[in-house]
């Protein structure tokens, strides 16, 4: 029982000194005006996409519009770097405004006509097996009118084209959107362009996560009692004695 407490209690402190970084935005899709444009956070466009793909010719889902790339600084906070999709789209099934219809995706490695494209993932080693590792977003409903506006986001640094205009390994090049009927309905390149030092985002921002405090230090036990004062103890307790003794010698 004593273990379950200790290892119940180390989990506590861990869980409070997480870096606000991982506290992440994963599956939640932003909607406007919850954007890195619309609450003006920091931010860089590194890619967009306007030219999309149909791959459902029986659903027929198109789009106008278009999704920027940005990275930014979620809330303002220098500790919270972030990739986002932002959204600024109407949706058309069949011609038609595509009407309070469940949209979700993700953002992939590889372009739409590459058939071995991946979904895009920030460490190889864990997949899709951890949220806080990849862009994707949760059911989210189109408007009746077909927009769909908001942002996809994660607490990431997405592989894109670096500040030196050289594309990364395993970059991010593009997304895919589905629905429950259509399955995978549409896709759409990103156009890239170099990512700016990510200094440039921290010079103008400030950490949000403040460690928590550390506990206050125990009060030091008392110090012992030094050699006079033993002495005097000694003393009182020999004559305490004797007084104890000679009254028993009254009584007997």
């Amino acid at each position: 029982m004593a273990r379950i407490c200790a290892v119940a209690g180390l989990v506590v402190v861990l869980a409070m000194t997480l870096p606000a970084a991982i506290q992440g935005h994963a599956g939640h899709f932003h909607l406007c005006p919850d954007t890195p444009s619309g609450r003006n956070y920091v931010r860089y466009e590194i890619g967009s996409c306007s030219s999309f793909t149909t791959l459902n010719t029986t659903a027929n889902i198109t789009a106008t519009g278009k999704v920027t790339v940005w990275l930014y600084a979620y809330q303002n906070c220098s500790d919270q770097l972030s990739t986002a999709l932002e959204f600024n789209t109407v949706l058309y099934a069949n011609g038609a405004p595509l009407s309070l219809t469940n949209t979700t995706g993700a953002a992939y490695t590889g372009l739409c006509a590459d058939p071995n494209k991946s979904i895009y993932v920030d460490d190889a080693s864990l997949g899709t097996s951890v949220d806080e590792n990849y862009i994707f977003w949760n059911p989210t409903l189109t408007r009746d009118n077909g927009t769909f506006c908001g942002n996809a986001a994660n607490s990431i640094v997405a592989r894109t084209v670096n500040s030196s205009g050289v594309l990364q390994s395993s970059p991010m090049q593009s997304f895919t959107l589905s629905t429950p009927d259509s399955g995978p309905a549409l896709c759409c390149d990103f156009t890239l362009l170099p990512q700016p030092p990510l200094i440039a985002i921290v010079n103008q921002t400030a950490a949000c996560y403040v460690p928590p405090s550390p506990a206050p230090s125990q009060r030091p036990p008392p110090p012992p009692p030094s050699g006079g004062a033993a002495a005097s103890l000694r003393v009182a307790v020999s004559a305490l004695f004797g007084v104890v003794l000679a009254l028993a010698l009254v009584w007997l």
